[in-house]
C-alpha cells in the first residue's frame, strides 16, 4: 500500500515561557533536555524544535519577555503527550519554567520560509538540487530562493525560500521539513511573513 498524506495531522503547539535569558547557542540543551522529559521525541521523525520564539537579542544572550514562546512542531497524536511539558524547568544559562500549551494550526499558505536547512551540501547549487530531489519526491516544483550559506557548528546550512505552493504542498512542506536536525531547529518551515518574530539565529 502506498504513502496516504494527511493534510491535517501535524500541528504546533506554543509554550508560555517564563525566565530572564538563555545563552546564544542554546540549541542543542534545548533539545538534550526536552528529550529527557519527552523520550519519544528522538524517535518521532516529524518532530520538530522552532527557535525560541519572540525573544530579544543582547551581546550574548537572547532575552524573554511575556510573549516569548517554545514552539514544537507535532503529530497531533502526540498533542497530549507533549503537554506533560507544562511546569518543567530547563536550564538554558538561565532557568526558564515551560508554562501552559496552546495548539496552532498549520495554514496552507502559498509562500514558506525556513532560517536554516542542512542538506549535507556546503554549495549553493548542490543545495538547491538536493532541495528539489526531496520536494519532487513530493511532488512539489515550485522556484525556490536561498540565502549565504552559514554554519552553526558543524553544520552548514542555508536559509530557504519556497514559493507558489499550493494548499497540499504547503502543509506537507510543514510537516515533512527539509533536511536534518529538526529538533535543532532546522528545516521547518513557517509562513513568510513571519519570519521576523520567529527569529533563530541565536540558537
Amino acid at each position: 500500500m502506498g504513502y496516504v498524506f494527511h493534510a491535517n495531522d501535524s500541528l504546533d503547539i506554543s509554550f508560555v515561557l517564563s525566565g530572564q535569558a538563555v545563552k546564544k547557542g542554546y540549541a542543542e540543551r534545548l533539545k538534550e533536555q526536552l528529550c529527557e522529559h519527552l523520550p519519544w521525541l528522538m524517535d518521532e521523525p516529524l518532530a520538530g524544535v522552532h527557535s525560541l520564539h519572540r525573544v530579544g537579542e543582547a551581546s550574548d544572550e537572547l532575552y524573554l519577555s511575556r510573549h516569548s514562546r517554545l514552539i514544537l512542531r507535532l503529530p497531533r497524536e502526540r498533542q497530549e503527550l507533549a503537554n506533560g511539558l507544562t511546569g518543567v524547568s530547563l536550564e538554558l544559562g538561565d532557568s526558564v519554567t515551560i508554562g501552559t500549551a496552546k495548539p496552532r494550526e498549520l495554514a496552507g499558505v502559498r509562500m514558506l520560509y525556513s532560517a536554516f536547512v542542512t542538506m549535507g551540501e556546503s554549495e549553493e547549487s548542490a543545495f538547491l538540487e538536493a532541495c528539489r530531489h526531496r520536494l519532487s519526491q513530493m511532488d512539489i516544483f515550485v522556484p525556490l530562493l536561498c540565502g549565504k550559506a552559514r554554519q552553526e557548528g558543524l553544520r552548514v546550512g542555508f536559509s530557504l525560500m519556497l514559493q507558489g505552493l499550493d494548499e497540499t504542498g504547503s502543509l506537507r512542506v510543514q510537516r515533512e521539513g527539509l533536511g536534518g536536525d529538526r529538533l535543532l531547529g532546522c528545516g521547518l518551515f513557517v509562513e513568510h511573513k513571519s519570519v521576523a518574530p520567529v527569529g533563530g539565529w541565536g540558537r
